[in-house]
């Protein structure tokens, strides 16, 4: 497979620590239902997509977004803590996609308001998926950078912004618009 190769890459590169990955997706999977990605791909084929990161621009992406009106015309995919800040414009992105540690008050929150929560599983965050994935009471899938299961899948991606773009990406929109992505060293507020 694909992914296997990359992953095995990125795992040298970075020495990440393939068993406790492994391990990660075991237990998500073991917390969430399995989950058809067809609402997935009704919501996102042929359309506008925006995904949001935490970086320092995202405030003023938001503000050109909010302004112009495009948070009712495209998909809303927040990664992570940009959940918090789409909410306090009152905007409940259609996906958070998180490794659970952004504001974890405000992903519950966008979950129970609707939001679909993809929950990323890797080698760091196994007591954070034990202790907030029940928290999550609405739709919530699973994904992994390691070998998927049957409810967690392999999109594509090591960090929550690249693996969001995977996701969208994965299901053909007509256009993604990176927004609050900065690529560089300063980390934002949320």
């Amino acid at each position: 497979m694909i992914w296997s190769h990359k992953y095995l890459e990125v795992v040298r590169s970075l020495d990440l620590n393939m068993a406790e990955d492994a391990k990660a997706t075991y237990v998500l999977d073991k917390l969430i239902q399995k989950r058809d990605t067809k609402p997935l791909e009704s919501l996102l084929a042929g359309r506008a997509a925006i995904v949001f990161g935490c970086g320092p621009s995202l405030e003023n992406d938001l503000n050109k977004v909010y302004d112009a009106g495009l948070h009712k015309q495209c998909v809303m995919v927040a990664v992570d803590g940009a959940a918090k800040a789409m909410l306090q414009y009152n905007i409940v992105p259609h996906i958070n996609v998180t490794d659970l540690d952004g504001d974890i008050e405000s992903i519950v929150k966008a979950n129970k308001y609707g939001c679909i929560t993809m929950v990323h599983a890797h080698s760091q965050n196994i007591r954070a998926i034990i202790r907030i994935v029940p928290q999550l009471k609405g739709t919530v899938y699973g994904t992994t950078q390691s070998e998927p299961t049957e409810r967690v899948y392999n999109f594509g991606g090591f960090t929550d912004g690249d693996r969001a773009v995977h996701i969208v990406a994965h299901f053909s929109p007509r256009l993604i618009v990176l927004a609050g992505m900065d690529f560089g060293h300063v980390i934002g507020v949320y």
